[in-house]
């Protein structure tokens, strides 16, 4: 029975790793053509909607991918994820990496940010700008 439980313990913890890591890479291969979410209609009666302010239509990759360069100085997160090769960590560490350091001066600096290299950098460049 001892016997048993030596195999049992180190098998039940790399099945729960196996799944964790399946997990994990399973949500990070979204399609890029997803659209992005918007807000539920159920938080807001019509009558509201209808009152407010007509606000900035939530749009699909595709059509934000229209709207190039992307200005990586002032985009959102939801914005930068739209760039081929952006995902959600990647985004977050470009504004973390503006946050701190300031505004973007030239495009280039984008290498600066840890995770984009030369490559990356080059299927970026000519999609982003830094603005006026």
């Amino acid at each position: 029975m001892q016997r048993i439980y030596k195999y049992l313990i180190p098998a039940a913890a790399a099945l729960a790793l196996v799944f964790s890591l399946g997990f994990f890479f399973g949500r990070r291969s979204v399609p890029f053509e997803a659209a992005i979410d918007t807000v539920p209609s159920h938080t807001q009666t019509s009558e509201e909607t209808a009152a407010e302010e007509p606000s900035e239509p939530v749009l699909s990759a595709d059509t934000q991918e229209q709207q190039c360069p992307v200005n990586i100085n002032t985009a959102t997160k939801e914005v930068l994820m739209t760039l081929p090769g952006v995902g959600e960590v990647l985004a977050e560490r470009i504004i973390a990496y503006r946050e701190q350091y300031g505004r973007f001066i030239a495009a280039e600096q984008l290498m600066d940010v840890s995770g984009i290299g030369e490559q990356r950098y080059a299927e970026l460049a000519e999609l982003v700008t830094v603005g006026d």
